[in-house]
């Protein structure tokens, strides 16, 4: 993922995913009360946590709204972003789902944030951007195949720049260290 500045070590920066199998279902930025989690909504079994340069790896318990995580571990690779516009975690998907498992894709998004906040009394502001223009679009990724897949394959998930949105009022805010402007997923079969 590829930001409009840097990737700034106070900042929050998930990679969030579903492999529930549901296409309609996936992941999407809290961008209103109730704040749930403080980041994340929608449909969500895993995700990967960059914030303080590192990178953590968590898988969500079933039947608890996204508010309880297991830490799994640390991405297969991760490499720092200091002074870097680019974030770069490598998973191992048999670590996240069987290998024996039917599922054969699962739905992403990058949610970007400056603050995560789960109590029910706040009210905002708080900068968010994720995919597409207004940050509720996810896109399935195929895992049977070996594919690099990007922005420029999802018209609803492109990335243009300038789409962050200080919310929950919605309104367009200048936060090029949270600002996707291109991001990039590579599925690779071994």
């Amino acid at each position: 993922m590829t930001v409009a500045g840097v990737i700034a070590p106070e900042q929050f920066y998930y990679l969030a995913m579903d492999f529930s199998g549901d296409a309609a279902k996936g992941p999407v930025p809290v961008i209103g009360s109730p704040w749930g989690n403080g980041w994340g909504a929608g449909s969500i079994t895993h995700y990967v946590l960059v914030h303080g340069n590192q990178a953590q790896v968590y898988r969500f318990r079933p039947n608890t709204n996204l508010l309880e995580a297991d830490f799994t571990g640390r991405p297969f690779d991760y490499r720092a972003a200091v002074n870097s516009d680019t974030l770069v975690v490598t998973l191992d998907l048999d670590t996240l789902v069987a290998p024996t498992s039917s599922v054969t894709f699962f739905n992403v998004n990058y949610i970007n944030t400056d603050r995560v906040d789960v109590d029910p009394r706040f009210t905002g502001p708080k900068l968010v951007d994720a995919f597409g223009d207004n940050g509720t679009h996810f896109v399935p990724i195929p895992i049977r195949t070996n594919r690099v897949f990007t922005n420029r394959d999802f018209s609803d998930a492109g990335e243009p720049g300038g789409d962050v949105l200080l919310v929950p009022d919605r309104v367009p805010a200048n936060a090029p260290n949270l600002d996707i402007v291109s991001w990039q997923i590579e599925v690779r079969r071994e």
